[in-house]
């Protein structure tokens, strides 16, 4: 199967359920593909034709013909044999070694006095460049750890592999490559410092020996935030590459070094091609090919023949591929019917195809919008892909803010939830979208979108006060409404506060009224039932009174001394008991006045519970008229609004 085409050219390989963890872990079963390849005719479907730069000795320094110098040696007129003009002389370095780098004589007083004596007593046979041991190898060039004896420093030194298939060309290119990176100063791009050649003629440069691991080892131990950085950080180099007119054409995680403290080091610029921008033209090699670069990572472009369509969108589709990488874990154009490939040329064919006809891998895990940045990067014709590596790293960034809080919000939306977490972070992300850059369209109408949708929770909710926090006084239509309804139902619960109020206090002086009615009559029912009491112990006194009279009666014989005085006695007696008796009645009376005080009271707390009663069916019928009235009114505004 072809696989669908879309519109843009790019073609799509057919779904295959496999996954990236399920990518074979054995790099030599994709070393074919995935190596960089200069033009060699042997492992490229796309053959070119080779061409020399010759080269001439002379004496202890090396020069290149360039156009208009014949082979024989400089200033001899002759057929060209390349297409570039170098200015260019290259020390040779002894590697046996010499002290270089001071050009005027220091007197010997100084010496001893700055603790130079030592210094200058260096053998003048001893190496200038100590070799320490290999570090690694790629398709051309072979890196050395070194030790530089003139200031005891460790360096790393590259040279090209014994026996390469063009020898004069790959040596211009070696060149070519040294002074290129050389001229690119730039925190993300390896230091060189110095271009030499040994006492038999092999070609070196040195540069700065940067610690750390290749991103393609580290980057699934890493997460999709740290690989962004380091991306963004590459992106950082290459654009200020092409500021000085060079194009890598080679760019892939196998090329770029992470150091040990976060530093990010783009390594290899052997296939850099420069233009006319390029501030040393006259001291390299011009005569660039095309079919080079890593097959699982090229466009189609660096397929061809020639490098007429080469330019700054080659090197964008290299980092849109390299992000297809961090999102799904392999390189575009490594299609998942190859994984089961055992053999190379089988499967470097397929890939080559692949490039050809741009097929990249269509059964992706990621499908958000870093894809589709990647997607737009890795389109077929330069000029539908992003237009400079600046473009491709605002996407990014965009991206970062921008679409995070989309994001975020789509998965909001699929799963409604009344926690206000979500809503909150979609707010801080479009907030800070915004402050970094205002004028961002999709960050205003998302921004609006998620304010609208945290208020309508807040609203749900009944937290009115947080609702009209979250929106701001605002030109939306949208904002306006939900606006309106917060401040309608703040309004509402406004008034219902103030009903209620009014009609508890009203209650509450009831109940006050009446309870005092209560404690009257109870302490005059208390009063009444003291006196009854004297009374009833009036009338006990009384009778036992009459009972002792009566017991003298008996005793008159003996007592008829004393009688009148009893006799006066039991008159005043008769007096206290009729005495006794009155002040019964009127305590039976005093009793019946405080029961009817009681059941008036009562009657009064009842009557006062009747009239509470009516004030709330009061309240709550004025309640619903306001709210209807609000709602009336709401509506009219509205309408206004509309017909505005």
């Amino acid at each position: 199967g072809q696989g669908k085409a879309p519109g843009h050219g790019t073609q799509l390989a057919p779904a295959i359920p496999v996954s990236a963890h399920e990518l074979p872990r054995d790099r030599d079963r994709f070393n074919v593909v995935t190596r960089t390849y200069r033009a060699d005719s042997g492992r490229m479907s796309i053959l070119l034709k080779e061409t020399q730069v010759a080269s001439a000795d002379s004496g202890n320094d090396m020069e290149f013909a360039g156009q208009g110098i014949a082979a024989g040696g400089p200033g001899e007129t002759g057929p060209s044999s390349g297409k570039s003009t170098w200015n260019l002389r290259i020390r040779e370095r002894h590697v046996a070694g010499q002290v270089s780098g001071i050009l005027n004589e220091i007197p010997e007083d100084l010496q001893d006095a700055t603790g130079l004596q030592s210094a200058f007593a260096v053998d003048p046979d001893q190496p200038e460049y100590e070799v320490l041991g290999k570090l690694g190898a790629g398709n051309m060039g072979i890196v050395y750890s070194a030790r530089q004896t003139s200031l005891n420093r460790e360096l790393a030194i590259k040279t090209l592999k014994p026996d390469t298939p063009s020898v004069d060309h790959d040596q211009a290119m070696f060149v070519s490559e040294a002074v290129v990176t050389a001229h690119l100063v730039h925190p993300n791009i390896v230091p060189v410092h110095d271009l030499g050649r040994t006492a038999d003629g092999k070609l070196f440069y040195s540069m700065k020996h940067v610690t750390g691991t290749e991103w393609s080892a580290s980057m699934s131990q890493l997460t999709q935030e740290q690989n962004l950085e380091i991306l963004l950080k590459v992106c950082d180099a290459v654009a200020f590459a092409h500021s000085r007119g060079v194009i890598n054409r080679d760019l892939k995680p196998e090329n770029v070094l992470v150091g040990e403290y976060g530093e990010v080091v783009v390594l290899d610029w052997g296939l850099a091609m420069t233009t006319d921008n390029f501030a040393r033209r006259d001291s390299i090699a011009l005569d660039f090919r095309g079919g080079a670069g890593t097959p699982v990572y090229m466009p189609p472009e660096l397929a061809e023949e020639t490098v007429d369509n080469v330019g700054i969108q080659t090197d964008v589709y290299l980092l849109g591929a390299i992000l297809y990488e961090v999102l799904e874990g392999f390189p575009p154009h490594l299609l998942k019917e190859t994984w089961a490939m055992d053999d190379p040329n089988a499967q470097l064919a397929r890939i080559v195809d692949a490039v050809v006809r741009n097929e990249i891998e269509e059964d992706v895990y990621n499908d958000g919008e870093l894809m589709q940045i990647a997607r737009r990067a890795l389109q077929t014709h330069p000029m539908d892909r992003y237009q400079s590596v600046a473009e491709f790293q605002d996407a990014i960034r965009e991206y970062q803010l921008t679409g995070r809080a989309e994001e975020l919000m789509q998965r909001v939306e699929e799963h409604p939830s009344d926690n206000y977490e979500r809503y909150q972070s979609a707010v801080a992300l479009y907030d800070e979208a915004l402050r970094k850059w205002p004028d961002n369209r999709r960050a205003v109408d998302g921004d609006r979108r998620a304010r609208e949708a945290y208020a309508r929770l807040a609203l749900k909710k009944g937290d009115v006060d947080l609702g009209l926090q979250i929106l701001p006084e605002s030109r939306h239509r949208e904002f306006k409404a939900v606006r309106s309804q917060l401040k309608r139902a703040k309004r509402s619960r406004a008034i219902m506060r103030g009903t209620w109020s009014l009609a508890t206090i009203s209650a509450v002086a009831g109940a006050i009224v009446a309870l005092l009615l209560y404690f009257q009559a109870d302490h005059a029912k208390q009063l009444a039932e003291a006196e009854q009491d004297k009374a009833e112990s009036a009338q006990k006194a009384t009778s036992k009174a009459l009972e002792d009279l009566e017991s003298a009666n008996g005793s008159l014989a003996v007592l008829r001394k004393e009688e009148k005085k009893l006799k006066d006695e039991k008159n005043q007696l008769n007096i206290l008991a009729s005495m006794a008796k009155n002040d019964l009645r009127e305590a039976e009376k005093a009793r019946d006045a405080a029961e009817e005080k009681e059941a008036d009271a009562l009657s009064s707390l009842t009557k006062v519970l009747g009239e509470l009663r009516t004030a709330r069916m009061n309240t709550e019928d004025a309640r619903k008229e306001t709210a209807e009235a609000e709602e009336g009114k709401a509506d009219a505004e509205e309408k206004k609004v509309e017909a505005e």
